[in-house]
């Protein structure tokens, strides 16, 4: 085979850059497999939720239930179903939130994901708001909480008939 500046010509060589095609092609996979990586990274974070010293406590008596949970910080949104309740119940819900710093909010889902209410809390002040909210089919609760540098903050949640 004749040679060019000692590249090989007629192979899979690129004469005037020095590199294989097999080279460019892989190099290219290798850049969108990363960017491919990043992108499902985060993806899959933005669904996660971080609290340290959290402590839940759910107290359930006939058709009402309460939950009280405190955490020292807290950062990401994710999403919670807690059996509460009978099957297809109708409650009043009662949330009060709080944080000492940073953002913390809570919204309650109904069964088909629609959103019942939202509550975010301001630093240094408890913020209380109540709606109707319905348990599934399984009795379970739906909220998300989402928390953005949140400190020492609390979340109480009373679910009435």
């Amino acid at each position: 085979m004749a040679s060019r500046k000692g590249v090989l010509i007629g192979s899979a060589v690129n004469p005037w850059s020095g590199s294989t095609t097999h080279d460019t092609f892989r190099s290219a996979a290798i850049r969108w497999a990363v960017i491919i990586w990043m992108i499902g990274c985060a993806v899959l974070l933005s669904g996660c939720l971080l609290i340290s010293g959290e402590q839940t406590t759910i107290a359930q008596e006939g058709g009402t239930a309460s939950i009280f949970t405190t955490f020292v910080s807290a950062e990401g949104s994710d999403e919670y179903r807690l059996p509460a309740l009978p099957a297809n119940t109708e409650v009043q819900a009662i949330v009060m939130v709080a944080v000492e710093s940073g953002d913390l909010q809570i919204a309650l889902l109904q069964p088909d994901g629609s959103v019942s209410f939202v509550l975010a809390a301001r630093p240094g002040t408890q913020v209380t708001r109540s709606g109707p909210l319905r348990s599934d089919a399984q009795g379970q609760i739906r909220y998300r909480i989402t928390a953005r540098n949140a400190r020492n903050g609390e979340i109480q949640m009373f679910l009435l008939p």
